[in-house]
């Protein structure tokens, strides 16, 4: 008897929901992701590599509720090594841009190993937020500390943006 009784009173609270609007405060959770191969040789600079999230068609879809936006993970993984163990430096900067700044670092083992994907040991996260944050892309590199590196290296990256009206 009582279920029965809150039957009508659902259905018109159900009615309501789009005169009150509600659909406007939902909000939306989505992940870019990319992935670039870097080679390193030596203590040389690589290759840089500009990414764009606006170019996305799921951006597109959101770019003008954009609320927030984080830098969720950044990871590497060796997927070929010839080289000596070090330390591999992933820099970033403004899109486009030969301005770039380390931002993170990790560890290459002593070739031929290769790795599977792992976190990174050291990440400045609020530095990559906010060249997401602001312009929405980024350059990236990379570069070997150790002389004898000899490694292809793959960075990959996820970032969280929350959209809503």
């Amino acid at each position: 008897m009582f279920r029965s009784s809150l039957r009508p009173l659902l259905i018109l609270a159900v009615l309501a929901i789009p005169a009150c609007n509600i659909a406007s405060v939902l909000t939306v959770t989505y992940v870019e992701s990319g992935s670039r191969e870097f080679p390193v040789y030596g203590t040389g600079m690589s290759v840089s590599y500009d990414y764009d999230m606006t170019t996305s068609s799921d951006y597109s879809k959101y770019k003008d509720n954009v609320k927030s936006i984080h830098f969720a993970s950044l990871t590497t993984e060796v997927k070929a090594n010839s080289g000596s163990s070090g330390t591999v430096e992933i820099f970033m900067g403004p899109y486009g841009s030969g301005d770039v700044r380390k931002v993170a670092e990790a560890t290459i083992p002593a070739g031929p190993e290769t790795t599977g994907e792992r976190s990174i040991t050291w990440f400045d996260q609020g530095y990559a937020e906010s060249l997401v944050s602001n312009d929405r892309k980024f350059r990236t590199q990379v570069q070997a500390v150790s002389a004898g590196a000899a490694a292809l290296v793959k960075a990959s990256w996820r970032i969280e943006i929350v959209a809503g009206s």
